[in-house]
């Protein structure tokens, strides 16, 4: 009888727990970490790795950057996307801007150096595009940084994670100022979950 009671308690212990996973949220992870909770407790998280200083931050625009070592590359600047909900200061995506350019060679290595770290670690793309919007063949690297300064190159691999978010890798042209142009390679993941969240505050 006690060998019965000690099973059957087993049993309901093991059903508890499983209900519990099944129903927790499950969120996009960034270096082994979700992507939830407030904007501080996700820095405080990324800072206990040692792997990023606080650089500046974008209060106005709800956007964190951090800077530092990211997939065996020094000097990657990380921004953090966080916004109130419900009284909290909440993350909802994390991109990751790898160091700039001025050179296609460089771009491109940066690229497929990222894309094949990303596709050893999840396997294959769900999307892949890697060209320029030109008629013309056989590119020179000079031609292709033009195309990619007037936003007509799309070198972009997407990984997608059903009811988690996606991952989508490109070659970035960003112009903050009057001749001032940045090249780059950008990552950038979407949780699913916490953006919902946020889309219903707006």
């Amino acid at each position: 009888m006690k060998k019965l009671l000690t099973m059957a308690l087993c049993l309901f212990i093991s059903i508890a727990a499983f209900s519990q996973s099944e129903s927790a949220e499950q969120h996009m992870t960034f270096m082994g970490i979700p992507i939830d909770g407030t904007i501080d407790e996700f820095t405080k998280r990324l800072n206990e790795k040692r792997q990023f200083a606080i650089d500046y931050n974008y209060s106005h625009t709800n956007v964190r950057v951090l800077k530092g070592f990211f997939g065996g590359t020094d000097n990657c600047r990380t921004s953090i996307l966080h916004k109130p909900v419900k009284g909290e200061d909440l993350v909802y995506s994390v991109s990751v801007d790898f160091p700039e350019y001025d050179n296609w060679d460089l771009l491109e290595s940066s690229y497929l150096f990222v894309k094949e770290m990303l596709i050893n670690k999840y396997g294959s793309t769900n999307d892949c595009t890697e060209s320029f919007v030109t008629d013309k063949k056989d590119l020179t690297n000079d031609e292709k940084m033009i195309l990619l300064k007037e936003n007509k190159c799309n070198y972009k691999t997407t990984f997608i994670f059903p009811s988690l978010g996606m991952i989508t890798l490109y070659i970035r042209h960003f112009n903050p100022l009057p001749n001032y142009d940045r090249y780059f390679v950008s990552l950038f993941y979407y949780e699913y979950l916490n953006s919902q969240k946020v889309k219903s505050e707006i």
